[in-house]
């Protein structure tokens, strides 16, 4: 399938504003970028053009890597007293036990952020994701954070302990930064009672990129003297919107350049973007994953606007 064929098979001849696009044709559209990617890679070292990684042809041939498809993640809301604290969420209270306990981080309870199963993210991970639940807790004011996955073998009811006692009410109160920058309790405008958006579903993928890659290609025109490559960059970024789809969290994917640029940051692992519960100073935030020396996936945090 060449772009032509492609075009003619999107409305308007563009990708849908949302993402949502036929799995053949987004796998279509990912496999030209990584071929593009190439072909630019090649005209670099045929040339002999000794360009750094700051380069905007680099930079921009490392951007059409990062068109892969994400996974928007559904929620529903449930009141915190009556959420399973064993599944997958957002906001909490989360699983704790004796030996991994509500942590704190100084001399105040972390507020939790996410709760995830990582078995239940394998099937659509690139890479052994591992197994255990992970959980992202951030500290006063939203500047520290931490990530640690709890071992499957510890996740059962008769190792949880009681929520703190006095966390049940409002223990964050005014010291939460933000409006919803950090949310838990996070308070229902009808109920007035803390709730926890237990995570539904995330097998719904959208073809995902970052950012407006007609922009960027601009500047490139002058960089390339190759008129045939420069001409197939310009057919195939045409195809997509100027703006990033990722308006929810999802995983996997990319995210939109704000304060820092997604090919500088480790392969998204989950992006934490405004719905359904967070704001983050009008910033987004990612947990991020790379794989060590042994193979081994670690994971990582970044917020835009701290």
């Amino acid at each position: 399938m060449n772009i032509k064929e492609i075009k003619s098979a999107l409305d308007a001849q563009m990708i849908n504003q949302s993402g949502e696009i036929k799995t053949e044709l987004g796998n279509f559209i990912i496999q030209m970028a990584k071929s593009i990617s190439s072909e630019i890679e090649n005209y670099i070292s045929d040339n002999k053009l000794d360009f750094d990684e700051y380069h905007p042809l680099v930079r921009f041939s490392k951007k059409l890597l990062l068109i892969s498809w994400c996974y928007p993640i559904s929620t529903k809301k449930i009141e915190a007293s009556r959420v399973n604290r064993l599944n997958s969420m957002f906001c909490g209270p989360f699983f704790i036990s004796k030996e991994f306990p509500w942590p704190e981080m100084d001399g105040r309870y972390a507020e939790p952020i996410v709760q995830l199963n990582l078995e239940e993210v394998q099937p659509i991970s690139p890479v052994p994701i591992g197994s255990g639940m992970l959980q992202l807790w951030a500290g006063e004011w939203g500047e520290d954070f931490l990530i640690r996955i709890i071992p499957p073998a510890e996740i059962e009811e008769e190792n949880m302990s009681l929520i703190p006692e006095c966390i049940k009410g409002e223990y964050y109160g005014e010291m939460r930064w933000g409006i919803t920058l950090i949310a838990w309790p996070e308070d229902d405008y009808k109920k007035k009672v803390p709730i926890a958006y237990e995570i539904t579903e995330f097998k719904l993928q959208k073809l995902s990129w970052p950012g407006d890659l007609e922009g960027l290609s601009f500047s490139l025109e002058e960089e390339l003297k190759d008129a045939q490559l420069v001409d197939k960059i310009r057919e195939f970024v045409s195809i997509f919107p100027c703006d990033h789809p990722s308006t929810e969290p999802h995983l996997f994917g990319s995210f939109d350049q704000i304060q820092y640029d997604p090919i500088d940051a480790n392969a998204t692992f989950l992006a934490l973007e405004s719905r359904p519960c967070f704001d983050w100073n009008s910033g987004n935030a990612q947990i991020s994953y790379w794989q060590n020396d042994k193979g081994e996936v670690e994971f990582g945090f970044a917020w835009s606007c701290q």
